[in-house]
């Protein structure tokens, strides 16, 4: 009993060790590797065999790869909250002393607020800045690269002298040069995410169905033989076959079992006829003379986004129905699905439904696309409804009624009395109301993965140039105002062919426009809105 624990104390603190030194067997001294092979083979090997050989053999078992997995999630916590804990001392550390400079210094105070607030503006992440400004990637930013990097960003050449100064101020050990980690304190301390840890253990989960070069039974063979000393060079001889067979990587990642070649070729023909889902499609649709319910002809332009499901029902749904499509087939199944399903849905309700509450009229037209989408495994993801007009004026009727009604009210009317007017936030409105309640860039990252294009109104209160762009977008302009009748202002950025219109609009007009948010400043708290077709309301 009292040996068992003594080789379970040992096994522990090579545990450790390993640990510490990211699971390489060649870290270990003999003795430690010995004591792994008694663990695992039931025999330690022979001072003949080359140390290597060793390493390859062990690290090559079943057994001490889930034994290293053990330790991993036995100990790693611990290892990485030390770790955490020894890194946010540091940052504490560096962020009093910029603090401190900055406190002594009021005019490098401003300085680093105003280019904090243009670097929150510019758009990009802290590993996106932080590539662009350590150019040569030797974990330094040098003066020179600074200047580079503004210059590239703002396309103008900045003075030496507040790059200097700038430089100083984030320099907080004052040794001449600013590290990367320096760098991303300050860029912690205005609002940015500290870029995301490395997991150095990743593998040892990413490669468990890797099949093995050597099982157990086969290396206890292997130095039984060696230990008995009759077939010294046959062991050598395997420990040579066994170099050949293996790669030049000894760290320990657990696999499974090999398959059977039937159970092979099994697998690769599961995997050709596999299909792939689409996780996003956009549909446009200039849906004309649709009947509703009593019989009036309605136009409607819409966007109908559309995706796999997460429900697996409706995934198997899928696998089935398009067996063999390409995604081209796919699209093309989708269109047609929402197209029919969509006048279906149309066909069974009035114009006074469809004006009373918006919620509830796409909802119902989601609830009939979908009864037929998943059959192919696919779900309405969003509908955008761009305007809605009819043939018989009855929607110009129900205009004129609410501007008599709002004029007698509070003696005006509503600008627009030609389409259907619904008293709710459009989706862009939402969008951005999530996005203001949002503190981390990562938290707004996800809102705008879900944000797609749609029709907006804008108020021109500003337009400036837009700095930090590219494709069709370089070298246009950017509209600042109230989009959608407020409360939210936003800044819409315009393809450069479309300069001639934007610089012909005046002050207080309003537009509409097709746009999509792309990017939040949380500076600035504005949302950024890649936009397109600009016309006079």
């Amino acid at each position: 009993m009292q040996a068992d624990a003594a080789r379970n104390k040992a096994l522990e603190k090579i545990g450790e060790k390993l640990l510490k030194d990211g699971f390489n067997l060649t870290s270990l001294n003999n003795e430690e590797l010995s004591a792994i092979a008694v663990q695992f083979t039931g025999d330690a090997p022979p001072d003949h065999i080359p140390r290597e050989t060793v390493i390859e053999i062990l690290s090559q078992q079943d057994s001490v790869k889930q034994w290293a997995m053990s330790v991993r999630e036995k100990m790693a916590p611990k290892a990485t909250e030390m770790a955490t804990e020894q890194v946010r001392k540091h940052v504490d550390s560096i962020q009093a002393k910029v603090e401190s400079k900055i406190q002594n210094d009021p005019m490098a105070a401003k300085m680093a607020e105003k280019f904090g607030d243009w670097l929150k503006d510019s758009g990009y992440t802290t590993v996106e800045l932080t590539q662009m400004l350590d150019a040569n990637k030797d974990g330094f930013i040098t003066n020179d690269e600074a200047t580079q990097f503004v210059q590239q960003i703002s396309k103008s050449q900045p003075p030496q002298w507040v790059i200097d100064r700038l430089m100083d101020v984030m320099d907080s050990n004052d040794d001449g040069r600013l590290s990367v980690q320096e760098w991303w304190v300050f860029l912690e301390s205005i609002g940015f995410e500290q870029p995301p840890p490395i997991d150095e253990f990743e593998d040892l989960e990413q490669e468990l169905d890797d099949p093995p070069e050597l099982t157990e039974a086969e290396a206890r063979e292997l130095i039984a033989q060696a230990n008995l000393g009759a077939e010294d060079q046959q062991a050598l001889d395997n420990g040579d076959e066994l170099r050949s067979m293996m790669s030049s990587s000894s760290s320990l990642e657990p696999s499974s079992s090999i398959r059977s070649s039937d159970e092979q070729q099994h697998a690769s023909s599961d995997s050709e006829e596999t299909v792939e889902i689409p996780s996003k499609i956009v549909l446009d649709f200039e849906f004309k003379d649709i009947p509703s319910k009593k019989k009036i002809l309605l136009t409607i332009p819409a966007n109908v986004t559309v995706g796999a499901s997460d429900d697996q029902q409706i995934q198997e749904n899928g696998r089935k129905a398009l067996s063999g499509q390409s995604t081209v087939e796919i699209e093309q199944m989708a269109r047609e699905i929402v197209s029919e399903e969509f006048t279906l849905a149309i066909s069974m309700i009035t114009i006074e439904d469809i004006n009373r509450n918006k919620k509830w009229f796409l909802d119902h037209c989601t609830d009939i696309i979908d009864k037929k989408l998943n059959t192919i495994g696919l779900q309405v993801l969003d509908i955008d409804v761009i305007d809605i007009t009819d043939n018989a004026g009855v929607i110009e009727e129900m205009g004129a009624k609410a501007v008599a009604e709002h004029a007698a009210q509070h003696g005006t009317g509503p600008v627009d009395i030609n389409t259907i007017s619904w008293e709710i936030e459009n989706s862009t409105e939402l969008m951005i109301e999530k996005l203001e309640q949002s503190r981390l860039s990562s938290e707004a990252d996800a809102i705008i993965a879900d944000c797609y294009e749609h029709l907006c109104a804008l108020k021109v209160e500003q337009i400036d140039r837009t700095l930090v762009a590219d494709g069709e977008y370089r070298g246009g302009y950017t509209i600042v105002g109230e989009i959608d009748g407020g409360p939210f202002s936003a800044g819409v950025m315009f393809p450069a062919d479309a300069n001639d219109t934007i610089l012909s609009l005046k002050t207080g007009i309003m537009i509409n426009c097709v746009g999509q948010i792309v990017k939040w400043s949380s500076g600035r708290r504005l949302a950024l809105l890649k936009g397109r077709d600009p016309v006079l309301r």
